[in-house]
């Protein structure tokens, strides 16, 4: 008799605890899942950050990112920057927007973003101001609890991707004795 008295306890025990692991699935079933792209805003503002800086790099030889290293971007900056004060043409100001097209996570927690800067450029003497639209890749640290910074800047070489089209073979050689950029 004991027996019988043990299992209709038991059973009932066991379809409860049973109810219970359906409930707790059903609930991690309904979390929302982690967020596999970092919040774009708190992006934009380590981007707008970062180009302020590169910004009074064209006019101030002393301003830096503080990297221990200059980024690849830097590097660039500089050298056009003293080219064209050589070429007596300096660069008096500039100005620039970043505009993010897409940011995502990478396996060791930093974060690659797409980026569009275009920068306007004034002169000394008076010459007119010029603008230049060039896509970067930017490697960013942080978190979206605690903010971005750019670690890595690199403006990407869009002559690189002019192999890359799909244009065909007599097409492209078509444009490129007109002068067109396909």
């Amino acid at each position: 008799m004991m027996g019988k008295a043990r299992k209709g306890v038991l059973l009932p025990i066991g379809i409860l605890a049973a109810l219970a692991v359906i409930a707790v699935v059903l609930l991690l079933a309904r979390a929302p899942a982690p967020d596999t792209r970092p919040d774009a805003g708190l992006v934009q503002a380590a981007l707008d950050d970062h180009q302020a800086v590169l910004d009074s790099e064209w006019t101030d030889p002393e301003a830096s990112t503080g990297a221990p290293s200059p980024m690849a971007a830097e590097e660039t900056i500089r050298r056009v920057r003293d080219g064209l004060a050589q070429d007596g043409l300096p660069v008096t100001s500039a100005t620039s927007s970043a505009h993010l097209e897409r940011a995502t996570f990478q396996d060791d927690g930093s974060v690659l973003a797409a980026v569009t800067v275009t920068t306007t450029f004034a002169y000394k003497g008076g010459e007119p101001d010029s603008a230049a639209v060039d896509p970067h890749w930017m490697t960013l640290t942080g978190g979206d609890a605690t903010g971005y910074s750019v670690v890595q800047d690199e403006v990407i070489d869009e002559t690189a991707f002019k192999g890359t089209l799909d244009a065909p073979d007599e097409v492209q050689r078509r444009a490129d004795l007109i002068g067109l950029a396909i």
